[in-house]
């Protein structure tokens, strides 16, 4: 009888320590999957803490590149307009049969005018290094994307088509029909009484109106885009 009890004593106890033995390696297994998770989390915060420093610093670099490209494609607008303007004034007095004017000539320098957009990308181009899902707002990294890939490229592709034009089409007429005294000055025709009678030098001109319009329209288009990701930017960085 007394060995039967030490019998189920010994396996009571047994029984004890194997539960002992699974309830402490449980444990043990639950800390470490804990202290992987928390590393885990730790090591995402961090890394999302550096991410978001780094895009807040290109998020302010392109801030100061758009308010420099702004500054440009005013300046190109407002040179185009020029051009226009001064084209529309010596076809309109072509087309009232005026007597020539001196005061054409200022606007006969004005008519191959031609803009270059220097555009600042270094903002731009340290964002694709990195990637442009850097960028965390979809919306504003649309703007950035659609701004710099679509429309930037489209207007530059339309500068060296006006370029082109006025190398190869405008100014070969105009050197024949007018005596240039530099960039953007005065030009005095060479047969003032017959310049307007010259259908040829009329029909170039309106064809660099058709640049120019264009032109025109694509850089306004191009400053309500950059003024709009400007204000995007100040918004997600907090700064209106």
């Amino acid at each position: 009888m007394l060995r039967l009890i030490r019998k189920i004593g010994t396996q009571q106890l047994s029984e004890s320590n194997s539960r002992t033995f699974w309830l402490f390696t449980i444990s043990e297994f639950v800390l470490v999957i804990l202290g992987i998770l928390i590393a885990l989390q730790i090591d995402n915060w961090n890394q999302n803490r550096q991410e978001k420093k780094q895009e807040t610093v290109l998020l302010n670099e392109l801030l100061l590149n758009l308010e420099s490209d702004l500054k440009d494609v005013e300046s190109n607008t407002n040179s185009l307009s020029t051009a226009l303007n001064s084209s529309r004034i010596i076809l309109a007095h072509f087309e009232e049969n005026l007597p020539y004017h001196d005061s054409l000539e200022y606007h006969f320098g004005q008519i191959y005018r031609g803009t270059i957009f220097n555009r600042n990308l270094s903002a731009y181009e340290s964002l694709k290094s990195i990637g442009i899902g850097l960028i965390r707002n979809n919306h504003l990294r649309q703007q950035i994307t659609y701004l710099y890939s679509v429309k930037y490229d489209y207007l530059l592709k339309l500068e060296e088509a006006h370029h082109n034009m006025v190398r190869e089409l405008l100014y070969p007429i105009i050197a024949k029909e007018l005596n240039t005294t530099g960039i953007f000055q005065k030009a005095i025709p060479l047969n003032p009484s017959e310049i307007g009678d010259n259908n040829v030098f009329k029909e170039s001109i309106k064809r660099n109106n058709d640049f120019l319009n264009l032109q025109i329209s694509q850089y306004q288009q191009v400053n309500t885009l950059i003024i709009e990701l400007i204000n995007s930017i100040e918004t997600e960085l907090g700064l209106e």
